[in-house]
């Protein structure tokens, strides 16, 4: 965390004196100071996304596939997991429809499909886990939030507008 801080210190700090360069009359100096800068936002960026996905992983550990953990990420962060995790589930769906049943079995055929690509080997294990402790999956993903409220979102349903548009209501157990 203190690595973030610093670069975003030092990307303003950049962004200050390019500003100052700049009202000087000295172009060159603005931009290369301002270039500095947007590196430096850059990295700041790439470190905290590398710092929520530890985060969203550390919460979610013992989790199933079908509950989410939302604790510790900003706003832009966790609506960005919900929809990752929507999206993959949806994908999972989708497979597990147009896959035989006995998907381990020597020459059952499986479909690739490139959205399950991100999937790692621990969300199948928890899928095909899941798969034989009940035929019946669950339709909705429980996300957990910050007061430890917990909401249930059916599957097909990116946000509240769909929701709305679908005539369903998202509800906060």
């Amino acid at each position: 965390m203190e690595w973030i801080k610093a670069w975003i210190w030092l990307a303003s700090q950049h962004s200050r004196a390019a500003t100052d360069a700049y009202s000087r009359g000295d172009h060159l100096s603005a931009q290369q100071l301002s270039v500095k800068a947007r590196e430096e936002w850059m990295a700041a960026e790439g470190l905290n996304a590398k710092a929520a996905k530890e985060i969203l992983s550390i919460r979610n550990r013992k989790n199933s596939l079908w509950e989410l953990d939302l604790h510790g990420l900003h706003a832009v962060e966790a609506v960005q997991a919900l929809q990752e995790r929507l999206h993959s589930l949806e994908s999972l769906v989708l497979l597990e429809q147009s896959v035989s049943p006995d998907r381990n079995r020597k020459g059952s055929g499986i479909v690739r499909c490139a959205s399950l690509e991100s999937l790692g080997c621990m969300e199948m294990e928890k899928l095909d886990e899941q798969r034989a402790s009940s035929q019946q999956r669950p339709t909705s993903l429980h996300v957990i939030t910050g007061d430890q409220q917990v909401s249930t979102v059916p599957l097909g349903i990116r946000s509240p507008m769909d929701a709305a548009i679908k005539g369903m209501s998202v509800s906060t157990m």
